[in-house]
């Protein structure tokens, strides 16, 4: 079949791809095993719970239901989820957010690929901009999310080795280039 070249480029290999494989291998296998990478949410016994409960009160009124499982919420996210979640977040950082400044997106993978291509790339002006990552190494799922070609810039950090076993990355600002 002939792809658009933004067809190609995401049906080819990539480190997401390869690091979802990984993972789903991993979890394929007869051992037990805690998942503690690729976003994976964590499995608490509270959460679960409270989250069982709530499906079963969605369980038990039919218009919930209906919404839960076929109506379409605007491109922002669910109005009240929204409203909620501002006055939540100016009463706790005693912010000023209003409803336009909050969207809902199925997945911070989602989010980034909207975010960076919304503010980096190929513009109409001829100019090309691009991510400025502060370390490297960051995390693999990014590396493929771009429209173009030299979509991310980053630098090396500075290492500090704090014992035998643990050590921790920092921006290196010496060797930080920030592009116009």
């Amino acid at each position: 079949m002939d792809f658009s070249k933004f067809g190609k480029k995401f049906g080819a290999n990539s480190g997401i791809t390869s690091l979802m494989d990984d993972l789903g291998d991993a979890l394929s296998g007869e051992s037990e095993m805690i998942m503690m990478g690729g976003g994976n949410p964590a499995h608490i016994p509270q959460v679960q719970a409270s989250l069982n409960e709530r499906l079963r009160d969605i369980l038990q009124s039919p218009k919930e239901f209906e919404s839960l499982i076929g109506t379409y919420d605007p491109p922002q996210g669910n109005i009240a989820f929204i409203r909620e979640l501002k006055s939540l977040l100016n009463a706790e950082f005693g912010w000023q957010l209003s409803a336009e400044n909050i969207a809902l997106t199925n997945g911070s993978q989602s989010a980034f690929f909207m975010l960076f291509n919304l503010l980096a790339g190929d513009f109409e002006s001829g100019k090309n901009k691009q991510i400025q990552l502060p370390l490297t190494p960051e995390y693999i799922g990014y590396s493929d999310s771009g429209l173009t070609e030299n979509f991310f810039h980053a630098n090396k950090p500075s290492i500090e080795t704090i014992d035998s076993e643990t050590f921790k990355y920092h921006i290196d600002f010496d060797r930080l280039t920030i592009a116009d």
